[in-house]
């Protein structure tokens, strides 16, 4: 879905995803620029603090989970993919 900064695109967005979401930088490596928006007014701030350093902005599904999936890939192949355990009160998600 491609997001427009208009009230209805976020709308429709929590429509579809529910809240809250996670809303990820496309060039983020371990779990920087990843933050989850609990509502329209953190939605806001985290995309507009994000579009800052690019032009897009992926947002997903918050799945809660005590674990993450790491995908190593190198010229379009898969090289590893690794369970990441994430320890009570370590997560890395920057979370409100």
């Amino acid at each position: 879905m491609l997001f427009t900064g208009e009230e209805n695109s976020i709308k429709e967005i929590f429509d579809m995803l529910g809240t809250p979401v996670i809303i990820k930088s496309p060039y983020t490596r371990f779990s920087s620029h990843v933050e989850k928006a609990n509502n329209r007014e953190e939605f806001i701030d985290i995309s507009k603090k994000f579009l800052r350093k690019s032009k897009v902005v992926i947002v997903q599904e918050y799945i809660r989970s005590d674990f993450d999936w790491r995908v190593g890939i190198l010229n379009n192949e898969i090289l590893y993919r690794c369970k990441y355990c994430i320890l009570k009160g370590d997560g890395k998600l920057n979370q409100r």
